[in-house]
């Protein structure tokens, strides 16, 4: 339809470029659902009917793009999914065949659950083994701020590279809720540093915990350094991701050519006898972290002992 009320040419007497000019217009705008507004081109117009055809498939390529892209994301994300549901059916039936208490039960079934959240089931060991030994490095030197926090690796003492080297063999672990991290009177000889969640510290016989670790702090410096077992134990409160420093990852490093200096091997595999001021600052934090706790274990058993002797007075009574 023409926009003046008396047109100059009829729609018979119409050239044939701009009928079919419009009969596109009319096509495109009824095909692709745009509608009849009363904002249009004009009829007799060539280029501005031709750049709103032009427009319009602009228009429905990049409706098109953006639900295509939508629906690839929906679809992996539903892969993915489906993938971990298949994964924990399976440890289900594992689980199944053999005589498991419930709450370990439960405790397996928090941790493929926080490491499908968390990691999208991607094992740190998987993906690490895939890069080069630099960028592997680089990630790394991250966990330099935690390790630095521990007396034993203070850089005024330590060098980079020695740092570095200790970081690069630092390994990750993640605890579900309610596992032992560390176990009381034992030799484990494993430098722990939490970095998510929350683990309390426990006495044998105190029914209540006698501290708590956040991300940044540490664990077992000293164990791990002079050979002696836990004093105390450590438990996880909710699922805890930590840095684990082992034994055999540090004799490694140590007993490499460049940090003959230390005579780790020679000394018997601990700093017992050593003059290192890493290993003096460690013996020095150990008994301020020992006493803390011997104080709050002492205060637990005189709270439980005063409740005692109150119930057994108001029974008296």
């Amino acid at each position: 339809v023409c926009e003046a009320t008396k047109p100059e040419v009829k729609c018979e007497e119409c050239p044939l470029p701009m009928f079919f000019m419009r009969s596109i217009y009319f096509l495109m705008q009824t095909l692709f659902t745009i509608g009849y507004g009363d904002s249009v081109a004009p009829s007799k117009s060539h280029v501005e009917l031709s750049m709103a055809c032009v427009f319009m498939l602009f228009g429905v390529f990049g409706y098109g793009l953006t639900i295509a892209n939508m629906t690839s994301v929906l679809a992996n994300l539903d892969v993915v999914n489906m993938r971990f549901r298949r994964e924990m059916d399976i440890i289900a039936r594992w689980i199944s065949f053999r005589s498991i208490p419930e709450k370990l039960k439960e405790q397996i079934r928090l941790h493929f659950l926080y490491l499908n959240r968390t990691q999208g089931g991607m094992l740190d060991y998987a993906l690490f083994s895939s890069l080069p030994p630099k960028l592997t490095q680089d990630i790394a030197s991250m966990q330099l701020d935690f390790l630095q926090a521990v007396p034993f690796f203070n850089p005024i003492y330590r060098s980079q590279t020695f740092l570095l080297d200790i970081a690069n063999v630092l390994s990750r672990r993640i605890y579900s809720p309610g596992s032992q991290i560390l176990y009381q009177n034992e030799r484990q000889r494993e430098l722990i540093v939490i970095l998510e969640g929350r683990a309390e510290v426990y006495v044998h016989g105190n029914p209540k915990c006698v501290g708590c670790l956040t991300p940044g702090d540490f664990m077992g410096d000293y164990q791990l350094l002079f050979g002696t077992i836990n004093q105390v134990g450590l438990r996880s409160l909710d699922c805890t991701v930590v840095l684990v420093l082992s034994f055999e990852a540090l004799t490694n490093v140590l007993n490499h050519p460049n940090q003959n200096h230390f005579g780790f091997l020679s000394m018997g595999s601990h700093f017992r006898n050593s003059s290192d001021q890493g290993a003096l600052d460690t013996i020095k934090m150990s008994r301020e972290q020992m006493e803390a706790i011997s104080r709050s274990a002492s205060h637990a058993h005189e709270s439980k002992t005063a409740k005692i002797h109150n119930m057994m007075e108001e029974t008296d009574a």
